[in-house]
């Protein structure tokens, strides 16, 4: 179980930075 959660944790920063220049845009 704790390794779901350190895999997500990685792809989660990198979708919420595209998300967040798109939206800055």
């Amino acid at each position: 179980v704790g390794h779901t959660n350190n895999v997500e944790p990685k792809p989660s920063v990198e979708r919420y930075v595209a998300h967040a220049e798109r939206f800055k845009i």
